[in-house]
């Protein structure tokens, strides 16, 4: 229990750690298995099917409300606890680290904004902000309800009844989940409260992962061990040198 955070039921916390472990870890990798896939270009977005899936499959309907909600082209999986009236949302640390540092015009259009300034309201400021001087149009307040209302329609409740948003946060490296965490944001996009719940991370061994390693360690020794000559060496040093900058210029267009 926090100081803005309701105790929550052990129950839904390690349906979140459950999910998102599986998603990151065992989930996708059986996908890419079962697919029989030579590039996995669209995990990213993939993990995110596996976790709504397996969460919303998890939790007792009796207790909790999780339908998928539409944002542009990404759909998100809100979940509505009925005991505590929280509505939870999923996100990356680092995703969420780079809403932070979007400008006050970019925030406004995520539906994180409208969650946090329908739900969150009462949650102080952690610092002044001059972006929010610099607006001249600071009632949000038709922009708020659209986001809410759209959410609140795709789970079938009334948003009178929200009394808490809740944002997951967790970080995850090499197929493992290493740290999850429960938090209240305020409208500028500052955590307030934070639950730590790392101790529902369950501790897997994956046999999954090590499937995949040994095919492609097999593979590997199959194939014939070439040299290359200096001019081939320059060449391939080149190519990745343009790689690594396509790559970049790239990631400078990913919203």
């Amino acid at each position: 229990m926090g100081q803005y955070l309701p105790e929550i039921s052990s129950v839904i916390a390690q349906a979140f750690a459950n999910s998102i472990s599986n998603a990151v870890g065992d989930g996708i990798n059986e996908d890419v298995l079962s697919k029989g896939l030579i590039t996995q270009n669209g995990n990213p977005g993939r993990i995110w099917d596996i976790l709504h899936t397996d969460l919303a499959n998890s939790l007792d309907p009796a207790c909790v409300v999780a339908k998928p909600s539409r944002r542009g082209a990404w759909k998100i999986l809100p979940v509505f606890d009925k005991q505590t009236s929280i509505l939870f949302c999923c996100m990356r640390e680092k995703n969420f680290s780079l809403l932070c540092h979007r400008n006050l015009a970019k925030q406004k259009r995520h539906y994180l904004f409208a969650l946090s300034k329908a739900f969150n309201n009462d949650l102080p400021s952690l610092q002044v902000r001059l972006d929010v001087f610099q607006d001249n149009n600071n009632d949000d307040s038709d922009l708020v309800k659209v986001a809410i209302a759209r959410i609140t329609d795709d789970l079938g409740i009334p948003a009178n009844i929200i009394e808490r948003h809740a944002l997951i946060l967790f970080h995850a490296v090499d197929n493992q989940l290493l740290t999850l965490r429960c938090c209240a944001i305020n409208g500028m996009f500052e955590i307030v409260d934070s639950i730590n719940w790392d101790e529902f991370i369950p501790d897997i061994s994956s046999a999954i992962v090590d499937t995949v390693e040994d095919d492609m360690e097999k593979s590997q020794a199959y194939k014939p061990k070439l040299k290359l000559k200096e001019k081939a060496k320059s060449r391939i040093d080149r190519k990745s040198s343009i790689a690594i900058h396509q790559e970049e210029e790239e990631n400078k267009n990913l919203d």
